[in-house]
């Protein structure tokens, strides 16, 4: 039983390879990329001048220098009003042995609350994305089994349109987001790798400034991916609606996606003067965002597990209806 569920995960994962595996792929290369030209391109810091202006103020200098030109930016290390006198004072250039001196940010050490609330930032961006991902999945796989007629070959075969359509479903909600994690953290571990050799050795001056902080906020999102998964099985019920509205037409998707659901609102506004059925499509998917929050910092007494069970039984309710679409439409 187990091998068959797993070939046609295999199944579909082949069949669908450009959407869950390819273009992330091609997103996390282009990111990597781009960091590593702009680290290239960054400045290194190769000299440290020490020089007092005619405010009487101590600064130290860093010149920074690339492809033929030099910018200086300076730190004051010493104000004229904490000096008795300035009289044997004197400009001095003077380079000084690279990690001497260092200039390390506050930024380094977040809070508790800066990190919880990135990663709140950071999963809920990441749900976005996995959601677009996975909607055009669905949609995929759905519909095109249809259009090339190959669902007519698998009907053929031994195996339940029932199963067929679950594994459709949870290879998009396990499949799919577990692909997406794993190229994600991948990325970031080569991001800050690149990040932490280049701050070590072709610009050791600067050594450590930012990787600490990088690393703080990678951890961040690091210990909350699972909540990913909590996300999506959250906003299930519009992920099966999405499926159902895509094994009916062949072509038109979205109006028959978005078409009953304006209708619903605007026959509610008509009679009833009132907007609760929209109001509650985004509440919904407000309290799972919040929920991810709740779960991050412990809170799980505030988390509506309620309306996550009555999320899942229409998810459900979802799916057995798409069981039945796909053999209405075949039959």
């Amino acid at each position: 039983m187990f091998n068959l569920y797993l070939a046609q995960f295999k199944r579909e994962f082949w069949e669908h390879k450009t959407v869950m595996f390819k273009v992330p792929l091609i997103a996390a290369s282009v990111a990597i990329i781009s960091m590593l030209i702009m680290l290239l391109y960054f400045p290194s810091i190769d000299s440290k001048t020490i020089y007092v202006q005619a405010d009487g103020d101590l600064h130290i200098s860093f010149g920074n220098s690339n492809s033929g030109y030099s910018t200086h930016s300076s730190e004051v290390l010493l104000d004229s009003s904490q000096i008795d006198t300035l009289e044997n004072w004197q400009a001095v250039e003077q380079d000084f042995p690279q990690r001497e001196i260092q200039k390390k940010p506050e930024m380094q050490h977040l809070k508790a609350e800066d990190l919880a609330a990135f990663q709140t930032w950071s999963l809920g961006f990441s749900a976005l994305v996995i959601s677009v991902f996975l909607i055009s999945l669905l949609v995929s796989s759905f519909s095109a089994d249809r259009k090339d007629s190959s669902i007519l070959f698998w009907r053929s075969l031994p195996i339940p349109e029932s199963r067929n359509v679950v594994v459709k479903y949870l290879n998009a909600y396990l499949g799919l987001t577990f692909i997406y994690l794993a190229i994600t953290l991948l990325a970031s571990l080569i991001i800050l790798s690149m990040f932490a050799v280049f701050e070590s050795y072709i610009s050791p001056a600067t050594d450590f400034i930012i990787t600490p902080l990088l690393w703080s906020l990678f951890w961040a999102f690091a210990s909350g991916c699972l909540y990913l998964f909590f996300i999506v099985f959250w906003l299930s019920p519009i992920f099966a609606w999405i499926g159902l509205a895509a094994s009916y037409p062949n072509r038109n998707f979205a109006l028959v996606a978005i078409v009953p659901l304006l209708l619903i609102s605007l026959v509610e506004w008509i009679i009833f003067s009132t907007k609760t059925f929209s109001t509650s499509i985004i509440d919904y998917i407000d309290k799972g965002m919040d929920s991810v929050s709740y779960l991050a910092k412990g809170e799980f007494g505030q988390v509506d597990f309620g309306l996550f069970a009555i999320g899942l039984v229409v998810s459900v309710l979802f799916t057995i209806a798409t069981i039945y679409m796909r053999k209405w439409r075949i039959d």
